[in-house]
């Protein structure tokens, strides 16, 4: 997270940490319990943040090419989100007669744990920054582009609701703001 709000490159080190971690025999028996994912996001992510820091530095100016690797870092997202399993999905909740900080638009999230709604977020993180390479690099505006622009802008919306809409998860955590700090 912190290399995407600098917009800098991932560190090796990390790269190769990634890497080590998703060859190894804990990452295979996490994945047999069903803790881990089936695919990396990390990965993924990865490539979300050096391509927002080559944009950054310069290193790629070429808006096609850019909309290109935005748009198959999306189908990697969707990809990666297919090969979850049951267990790592949230269920939405209606409770529309609920008022106040339990619920953001009479719903809620259930999550099978806190681990897997943080990972949720970091995926619905990553789509709104490569929906934000999207609208940036836009081609010029014909009828069908400002159709794409008002999508991305609504999935910006919805992902953005469903990071707030997640943080009940997160009540009674150290996450959770004192209300000293607040």
């Amino acid at each position: 997270m912190a290399c995407i709000h600098q917009k800098m490159p991932v560190p090796l080190a990390l790269v190769r940490t990634a890497y080590d971690f998703r060859t190894s025999a804990i990452r295979r028996d996490w994945q047999h319990q069903n803790v881990a994912s089936p695919g990396s996001l990390s990965e993924i992510s990865f490539q979300v943040v050096n391509l927002r820091s080559a944009i950054e530095k310069g290193d790629l100016t070429d808006e096609d090419v850019i909309r290109r690797a935005a748009l198959q870092i999306d189908d990697d997202l969707f990809g990666w989100k297919a090969t979850t399993s049951h267990g790592w999905h949230c269920h939405k909740v209606g409770l529309p007669h609920i008022r106040g900080s339990e619920v953001l638009n009479g719903q809620r999230h259930v999550y099978p744990s806190l681990w897997v709604a943080e990972v949720w977020n970091n995926w619905r993180i990553l789509r709104v920054v490569i929906r934000q390479i999207l609208l940036q690099n836009a081609a010029p505006l014909d009828m069908s582009d400002l159709l794409h622009e008002a999508d991305r802008m609504a999935e910006i919306c919805e992902l953005s609701t469903d990071i707030c809409v997640s943080t009940f998860s997160f009540e009674r955590t150290p996450r959770k703001l004192c209300p000293l700090c607040a």
